[in-house]
């Protein structure tokens, strides 16, 4: 699996693209050029990008996908981060607030869908008790059958309710 991780090529996205598109953030963020920066990461907001999302990319290793994917996604993530750390003599609160709103619309939200199944969807509450350990439970929770039922359970309370439900 460490090899197919590794070896950046493949028909299934424009691995010459994403290349170049890590290197001109890294790059930017590295000479504290904001602008750029911003410019950047609001032309290049798309979840798709370079096919990156290419269901093809996540059927071959249990966890992950390529590792140039996985380092691109970081370094877009650190350039968030630089842009949310950055002096408001250089980016104004209202602007931030502005900018995320825009990339978050771009990217737009993570949902969780839940299957069916009768029993098999009690494995729901293992997703959602790792889910809810990590701080990573969406907003967006839907299901059909059985998913449904524990999709409802989760979105109808609160976090610190959750929090003491027992799981199995």
């Amino acid at each position: 699996m460490k090899a197919w991780k590794d070896n950046l090529y493949s028909t299934h996205y424009d691995y010459e693209y994403i290349i170049k598109l890590k290197d001109e953030f890294r790059q930017a963020r590295e000479r504290n050029d904001h602008r750029l920066v911003i410019h950047l990461v609001r032309t290049h907001a798309v979840r798709d990008i370079g096919g990156i999302n290419n269901p093809q990319l996540y059927k071959t290793c249990y966890l992950g996908t390529k590792t140039l994917i996985e380092d691109f996604r970081k370094e877009f993530i650190s350039c968030l981060e630089y842009v949310s750390d950055l002096p408001t003599d250089k980016f104004p609160y209202s602007q931030k607030l502005e900018f995320f709103a825009e990339t978050r619309h771009a990217f737009g939200r993570t949902a969780l869908l839940l299957s069916g199944g009768a029993s098999l969807g009690l494995y729901h509450f293992g997703v959602l008790k790792i889910l809810f350990e990590e701080r990573v439970i969406p907003r967006i929770i839907s299901g059909s059958s059985m998913g449904s039922i524990i999709a409802s359970v989760f979105a109808t309370r609160r976090m610190d309710e959750i929090d003491q439900v027992r799981f199995l």
